[in-house]
């Protein structure tokens, strides 16, 4: 009988090539058990190894994506892609449940301002999030949403701030969000680039667990709605990691590459056309496409 999604775990051999991927192979063979430190480490090496990017909405035969476990695997460890945030939470939770957390699946609406709209407002369950639970405690873990999104496990306590990358700040509320008439209470996530700028709402996510069949119908959503920015232009974006510390990121914006490091910008290269595109995302990412992967955006407005 073929188990059910939710019971789905990478074999010990592809915990230990995960671990290799993200550069802690040294913690492969001797695993250390399940702790905050722990946790914050794997947070910190799996987004300075693998990017936030959705690629393969764009370079692809089908612009599909491919929620199977084992399909992901392929996809990020032995090809070297990134994922969006239902492919990397997926892959994560998959991580951290085989390495002994207790993790449980999420939904999350994002606000309009992070979602490249206007307004005070959020849109329907579009991104997903991982709850761990340890010593008694419930963390808010995500790994997949690009430079606005948490490098660190946040204790799911209402006005505890906590920093992140250089002056960058987190924070989680308990508020009740409004649409159309409704009023639901869910927990927010806001972040602030400094001590001199007001918390900015990212999103809303609700404590009641997600199957991965919900996440086939975000997933879905995202991929083929001309309204998602998903299908009309392309992002990519990593970490950088140095003596353990995350430092800065290096990015893509549809056509721009550029790092950030120390509160300063540097512009690395600008893509006039799809073969320097496809030249610096190797470059910068290591990507490496088939000819029928670079030939799936041809008639996608986001081609170059």
């Amino acid at each position: 009988m073929e188990r059910p999604p939710d019971e789905i775990s990478y074999t010990p051999s592809q915990l230990r090539a995960y671990l290799e991927y993200i550069d802690l192979g040294s913690e492969a063979s001797r695993t250390p058990e399940p702790s905050i430190p722990w946790l914050e480490k794997l947070i910190r090496h799996h987004i300075s190894s693998i990017p936030f990017e959705n690629l393969a909405m764009h370079y692809s035969k089908t612009h599909l994506l491919d929620l199977d476990p084992q399909n992901l695997y392929t996809k990020v460890i032995k090809r070297g892609f990134g994922g969006g945030c239902t492919e990397l939470n997926r892959m994560f939770g998959l991580l951290m449940k085989g390495l002994g957390f207790e993790v449980t699946m999420h939904g999350a609406r994002v606000h309009a301002a992070a979602g490249g709209g206007d307004g005070d407002w959020y849109y329907g369950w579009t991104h997903m999030v991982n709850f761990v639970y340890l010593h008694g405690n419930c963390y808010l873990v995500d790994v997949a949403f690009g430079g606005l999104g948490p490098v660190k496990p946040l204790l799911l306590e209402p006005d505890a701030v906590a920093s992140g990358v250089g002056n960058q700040q987190y924070r989680l509320s308990k508020e009740v969000v409004k649409s159309q008439g409704q009023a639901e209470g869910l927990w927010v996530y806001q972040q602030r680039t400094s001590n001199e700028h007001p918390f900015t709402p990212v999103y809303a996510f609700a404590s009641i667990p997600f199957f991965p069949q919900d996440y086939d119908i975000i997933t879905w959503y995202c991929e083929t709605n001309k309204a998602s920015w998903f299908t009309q232009k392309i992002v990519c974006m990593k970490y950088i990691l140095k003596d353990e510390e995350l430092v800065g990121s290096i990015v893509m914006d549809q056509d721009v590459f550029f790092m950030q490091k120390g509160g300063e910008k540097e512009t690395l290269t600008t893509a006039k056309n799809e073969a320097e595109r496809i030249e610096a995302l190797n470059k910068y990412f290591g990507f490496s496409m088939t000819d029928e992967e670079r030939n799936g955006i041809l008639k996608l407005p986001s081609k170059l």
